[in-house]
């Protein structure tokens, strides 16, 4: 009777530690998802993002950013014409940028601390190879839209001795 006693406690308190489990991770996504990258602000403002980029540049060029709502905004017949952000520093996405064929980079804010090079961009005003086209806010988020410029900018620039870092 000992042995049936101790078997059923243990599968009790097996049971009651997997639903604290539970429902200490439950509370934890629900803070991180509150925190930033999913609330309504940060989607009404990549919604934003995509219908200002459908609006205002061309249709041809491929996207690099990290969620799949702005290119699904922006393309008219083919939203999945887009790169993931690369992890990485700043050259190393600019190198990405020219070796995939994408034109245009879209950033967001809330990724500065998970991405050097998303990092850099939101502390340079000028970057010699990218030309900012536009910067999109609401409440504290922002997203700036990006696009690769031609090797006469990216010569101009660097003759001009801008971005000196």
């Amino acid at each position: 009777r000992l042995e049936m006693f101790f078997k059923s406690w243990v599968k009790y308190i097996f049971y009651l530690l997997l639903i604290i489990i539970y429902m200490i991770s439950s509370v934890q996504a629900f803070d991180g998802a509150k925190q930033n990258r999913y609330s309504r602000p940060v989607h009404e403002l990549q919604i934003e993002a995509g219908v200002w980029m459908r609006e205002n540049v061309a249709q041809e060029g491929k996207l690099i950013v990290a969620e799949p709502i702005i290119p699904y905004f922006f393309y008219k017949k083919t939203p999945n014409n887009y790169e993931r952000l690369p992890y990485g520093e700043y050259k190393s996405l600019v190198d990405y940028m020219k070796f995939s064929k994408s034109k245009y980079l879209a950033i967001f804010s809330w990724m500065r601390e998970d991405n050097p090079a998303v990092n850099f961009l939101f502390n340079h005003n000028d970057p010699v190879e990218l030309q900012l086209l536009k910067s999109l806010n609401k409440d504290s988020h922002t997203v700036l839209i990006y696009e690769l410029g031609n090797e006469n900018l990216t010569t101009e620039k660097s003759m001009t001795g801008i971005n000196e870092n």
